[in-house]
């Protein structure tokens, strides 16, 4: 091996310098001793670069097979091997002492990712908007009321793993295929109205309000504004103005609605309610939202949304029970009625 003596200049020994450091920085490696002299012999299990001087660049299948490197003093370069930081070196020495636990390694990464995604999507897996196999659902049926009388969220959540150990908790990871998150149950009422925290963004979310599919945008919104489709009075807000979501002294909030919502409100817990806007659907659906209500889904609902299409005033987005938007031009304007579900945002402080 003495192919791999060579006496440095004082340029030589500063580049070699140079490219340690950056190659540290660049790929997180912990050099450490590992006994080889430089221009000695690898030892068993290395493969030593022959000519570093022409075809010493570490190939990427060097990388990929999980090969450990060597630099020319016979110190060991340990941790995760860069391709780009590889190839800029004409004097490395690979082994393959390690790659056993490297595709260890990257199959545990594989199983794990497979939990969450489908890599090669099954046709009746896949189809989330028909059939459900693959998915599982929160079955309404198989919880006891909870989080229905402590004055915090966290003694809600934590009444609500009490009283349901095994099902307070949906994990996406474990019961969906397309990377949904975590939700925790907050409240169940005896009405069978459930409140559910989105893990991913902190929110609150209502059940369903009743009466599902018959509540107008000024409604849902509690828009009550002069000269417009809100007017008290007019064909969608009554003369005393009522609110689904947004509650507030001036606005008249049913009792349907406040058991959807666990009966938390502003003034006793802190939850500030509101409709959601489009993009509070969108990442709710995104996070699992209709396994989580199965109301939503078996009922075919389609629910407000309060994001209003450009500046046509008289159209709002909607969101159906298969995740898709839409704003059917004029539904506002024209008193179409759809359902709604709540969003409530709180500070920490209330846990």
């Amino acid at each position: 091996m003495n192919k791999y003596r060579r006496t440095f200049s004082l340029i030589d020994q500063k580049a070699i310098t140079s490219f340690a450091r950056l190659f540290i920085l660049t790929t997180l490696l912990i050099v450490q001793s590992c006994g080889v002299p430089a221009g000695g012999s690898c030892g068993d299990g290395v493969t030593c670069i022959e000519d570093p001087a022409t075809s010493g660049v570490a190939t990427e299948d060097d990388v990929l097979t999980g090969k450990v490197a060597y630099n020319e003093l016979g110190e060991l370069l340990t941790g995760k091997l860069s391709l780009s930081s590889l190839s800029s070196s004409k004097s490395l020495r690979v082994s393959t002492a390690d790659a056993s636990l490297v595709s260890t390694q990257k199959q545990d990464a594989e199983n794990s990712l497979s939990n969450i995604y489908s890599f090669v999507p099954t046709i009746s897996v896949a189809n989330i908007h028909g059939d459900f196999t693959g998915i599982t659902q929160v079955d309404p049926t198989a919880y006891s009321d909870c989080g229905t009388s402590q004055s915090t969220i966290a003694e809600r959540i934590a009444d609500c793993l009490d009283s349901n150990p095994s099902s307070s908790s949906w994990d996406g990871r474990i019961n969906a295929n397309s990377g949904e998150g975590t939700w925790t149950l907050v409240s169940k009422t005896s009405s069978d109205n459930f409140v559910w925290k989105d893990e991913n963004t902190g929110l609150l979310w209502s059940d369903v309000i009743s009466p599902a599919g018959s509540v107008y945008w000024c409604v849902a919104s509690g828009n009550s504004a002069a000269s417009t489709y809100c007017q008290p009075g007019a064909a969608q807000q009554p003369a005393s103005p009522e609110s689904l979501c947004y509650e507030d002294a001036a606005l008249t909030t049913p009792a349907s609605a406040d058991d959807a919502k666990g009966g938390l409100n502003k003034d006793d817990h802190g939850v500030i309610w509101r409709l959601p806007t489009k993009g509070d659907l969108l990442q709710a659906e995104l996070d699992g939202l209709r396994w989580i209500y199965l109301d939503f889904t078996v009922n075919s609902t389609t629910l407000w949304a309060s994001t209003i299409l450009g500046n046509d005033v008289g159209t709002s987005w909607t969101m159906n029970s298969r995740g898709e938007f839409s704003a059917p031009i004029g539904n506002i304007s024209a008193n179409a009625t759809n359902s709604v579900m709540c969003v409530g945002s709180y500070s920490q402080e209330e846990e």
